[in-house]
């Protein structure tokens, strides 16, 4: 997808103020990409524009596990297979959207949420089209309302909650 370097220019963008957050590298982000469209369509990939200018995008990713749960872990020699056929003629039923964001000078106005908005409903046809039904949106930051909100608006839960915790380590001198 040709558009896959304005996806991580507005994710860089959009996340750079997060707790803990890194840059993806262009590398390191065209790698990704390439695994990426290997198993999801490019539909699943979408862009908001304002007057042209790329400001929000999303990312629904197929939940693989359902089409390799009983490979058991070996892909070669004849898993691949079975994993491309499962992809092409019954695809999984639940997804997550790992990657999400809108530029982050129009995060707190009136478009940021209208842009969020629109481009989870710009994924609505293509994952009905695969059958996909139930999806996961990840990583939302506790603190992040707005987005808790646009979840709140499409009737969407809370189903786990993770933490991160931070520690100083000692230096493994100090503990021989």
């Amino acid at each position: 997808m040709a558009e896959l370097e304005t996806v991580r220019n507005i994710f860089n963008d959009a996340w750079s103020d997060n707790w803990g957050f890194v840059p993806f590298e262009k590398d390191e982000f065209a790698a990704i990409g390439k695994e990426m469209l290997m198993v999801i369509p490019n539909d699943f990939i979408q862009i908001a524009r304002i007057n042209n200018e790329p400001v929000a995008f999303i990312v629904l990713l197929p939940n693989i596990n359902e089409a390799i749960q009983d490979l058991d872990g070996k892909l070669f020699p004849f898993g691949i297979f079975k994993l491309i056929k499962r992809l092409k003629l019954g695809y999984p039923k639940t997804a997550r959207i790992p990657l999400m964001g809108v530029r982050k000078r129009l995060q707190n106005t009136r478009f940021g949420p209208g842009l969020a908005l629109s481009v989870v409903n710009a994924l609505r046809k293509p994952a009905i089209r695969k059958g996909i039904e139930t999806v996961e949106m990840s990583w939302i930051l506790e603190n992040n309302a707005g987005m808790k909100k646009i979840i709140d608006i499409l009737g969407g839960y809370r189903s786990k909650h993770y933490r991160v915790y931070e520690k100083p380590l000692k230096p493994i001198s100090t503990l021989l």
